[in-house]
């Protein structure tokens, strides 16, 4: 056990400076690129009509650019790093007792999970041919964007399989975002 949680605070750091250094990357080209655009619940409409049980929900979003999956990405590792970090003074804090330091050591380790099965979803979705793919993996749920130019209902099915096979969730639980390719928002 004392491994697997050294093995775990391994790859932590390893993800940390990875983070830090996508950050810096960013920061110091950001001043070239075009301006980054959040997604609002304006830009997402419903595509496939009633979804079926056995099949992922589709959604529809216009995508802003390029930036669009960077943006989401950097975000979504700044705000797990300020969660990390608010987590680590919890561990480190010789006031915190037994039983925080234990829930704050199962939520990072928790945390790693997701981030290991959200990196891996991405990249069997990419390896099967989509450009770009970002998992958001909730308790009982994930959702899933996804670069492209139109999903048929067998590109769907496929990525819903590759999610449940990961995931271990039911198709009924898997939400497919789809950011169109060309359209400017």
């Amino acid at each position: 056990m004392k491994k697997l949680i050294q093995r775990r605070m391994i790859w932590l750091a390893l993800l940390m400076l990875w983070v830090g250094m996508i950050i810096s990357i960013a920061s110091y080209r950001g001043h070239d690129e075009q301006p980054v655009y959040e997604a609002t619940s304006q830009d997402i409409t419903i595509e496939v009509g009633d979804p079926v049980e056995d099949y992922p929900s589709l959604v529809v979003a216009g995508s802003p650019g390029e930036n669009f999956f960077v943006s989401f990405r950097l975000e979504r590792e700044q705000a797990r790093s300020e969660t990390l970090d608010i987590l680590k003074e919890l561990l480190e804090n010789p006031q915190s007792d037994d039983d925080i330091k234990k829930r704050a050591q199962e939520k990072i380790l928790a945390m790693s999970d997701r981030i290991e099965k959200e990196k891996e979803i991405e990249s069997l979705i990419r390896a099967r041919g989509y450009p770009e793919a970002l998992a958001f993996l909730h308790d009982d749920a994930i959702d899933i964007i996804i670069k492209t130019e139109g999903l048929e209902r067998e590109d769907v099915a496929r990525i819903g399989d590759i999610v449940a096979k990961s995931t271990g969730l039911s198709f009924s639980n898997v939400t497919i975002i789809e950011k169109k390719i060309g359209d400017q928002g």
